[in-house]
């Protein structure tokens, strides 16, 4: 069964203010004014996400950076109000974080894909984070059990690195920064 997202009253272009008005009940997100309602993700999808943000909350700590789960609202502009999965700030970019979550581009932003919001995470997402200056970005696949890593700041519609299941791969923003997929999907 394919879930769809829901979308409410497309007939009005929403803003931050329509947004901050719907309170914490919901996953919602402002993508180009079209307001986005995610279900609860999968119980796989939950324990990747756990798992790929140890990897990222470590390299953090030990980094002065800042990794965060969702939900959590990166506030691009007046129609753009995002909640990757995860996302990291680097020491030299905390100056982004805000009472309401960040107001700007993280370095690194992680998206796991479900079957409802996958169009949303390949395309108009990666577009924006692009648009608006995240530098890395990666597209989980656990049906595939891929990870696409795209380097925004030269080649925003290839994946720079493309591995598959036991692989690895170093952060292209923070070389240190080392995945090992057999963690993650095992």
């Amino acid at each position: 069964m394919v879930m769809e997202l829901a979308t409410v009253d497309n007939t009005k272009i929403w803003t931050v203010n329509d947004y901050l008005q719907l309170g914490e009940e919901s996953q919602y997100q402002l993508v180009n004014g079209e307001l986005v309602i995610s279900p609860s993700p999968s119980l796989k999808h939950q324990i990747i996400i756990g798992k790929i943000f140890r990897i990222l909350d470590d390299f953090a700590i030990l980094n002065h950076g800042l990794a965060v789960l969702s939900p959590i609202d990166i506030h691009f502009d007046s129609k753009n109000v995002f909640q990757p999965d995860m996302l990291l700030v680097s020491k030299e970019r905390k100056n982004i974080l805000s009472e309401r979550g960040l107001e700007g581009a993280p370095d690194l932003v992680v998206e796991v894909l479900s079957a409802s919001n996958s169009q949303y995470d390949r395309y108009q997402k990666r577009e924006k984070y692009h648009e608006f200056g995240v530098s890395e970005y990666w597209i989980v696949d656990p049906a595939n059990e891929t990870f696409e890593v795209f380097d925004l700041t030269k080649q925003p519609n290839r994946p720079a690195i493309y591995q598959i299941a036991n692989g690895k791969f170093d952060s292209l923003r923070f070389p240190k920064l080392k995945v090992d997929l057999g963690k993650v999907f095992n």
